[in-house]
């Protein structure tokens, strides 16, 4: 799948709080297009959420993890659905936990506010953060690339 590298480079920084150079991937970004990007931020989420929860996490890990994010929300913990972050959570390991559907802005407020949690955090390592997106960019190159019918 084609991608624009600067969306890892804009997702690492929003990570990372460096809104500096979160600022100029955006322009770069707005210049070149936001194409395939609800694809790079899900993958990033995925590999994210792998780093944090392992390959299996039980319903309980999930829904500990919810609680551990919605606390960590910079405005106000209700403003992140607790249902919808644990089914879209869930559903990255091929679970089935609550609502089928996650609104759009939903699912994009819990991805950001997953990788910035995780990420973020003052314990992982830039190696840690480095394999996460490289991983990432790996599988994003591998991925077919996906045409409107």
């Amino acid at each position: 799948m084609q991608f624009d590298p600067d969306m890892l480079t804009y997702l690492r920084a929003i990570a990372r709080r460096d809104r500096e150079t979160a600022d100029r991937a955006e322009v770069r970004l707005d210049e070149a297009g936001w194409d395939n990007f609800p694809r790079v931020l899900m993958m990033v989420f995925c590999l994210t959420l792998r780093l944090r929860l392992g390959t299996a996490p039980n319903y309980a890990q999930i829904m500990q993890f919810v609680a551990e994010l919605r606390s960590a929300a910079p405005g106000d913990p209700a403003d992140i659905d607790a249902a919808a972050a644990g089914s879209l959570i869930a559903a990255t390991f091929g679970q089935d936990i609550g609502p089928e559907e996650v609104e759009a802005d939903m699912a994009i407020q819990i991805q950001v506010s997953t990788l910035t949690h995780v990420l973020g955090a003052p314990e992982v390592t830039e190696e840690e953060v480095d394999e996460v997106f490289q991983l990432s960019a790996l599988a994003l190159e591998m991925a077919p690339q996906v045409r409107p019918t």
